[in-house]
């Protein structure tokens, strides 16, 4: 999945798509740089024109085992930091750590 826009508010769609096991390409800036990382997707910088050709060209050359690799890595990045069980579970833990301190 391709998310060129510099102005995504959080970027729900590419949670979406790594928690779907899909690796993304985003740009370098706002909350990409916060979902997004080299595990479980790439970067590109939308202003270099020359740099983003030469980058989706390569894109044409990436290894099966490559590809499959970044999607494993998608889901495992997304369930880590987005899973929501895991997430309320903490959140209750440390509710219930601050009540007693």
């Amino acid at each position: 999945m391709i998310f060129t826009s510099v102005n995504e508010f959080y970027g729900f769609s590419l949670i979406e798509s790594i928690g779907n096991s899909t690796p993304v390409i985003t740009v370098k800036k706002g909350s990409f740089l916060e979902l997004n990382d080299k595990a479980c997707g790439m970067f590109i910088d939308i202003d270099d024109h020359d740099e983003t050709l030469r980058f989706l060209e390569s894109l044409t050359q990436i290894k099966q085992k490559e590809y499959f690799k970044l999607c494993q890595s998608a889901f495992q990045s997304a369930d880590k930091k987005f899973n929501i069980e895991k997430n309320v579970n903490d959140f209750i833990l440390n509710m219930k750590n601050e009540k007693w301190k």
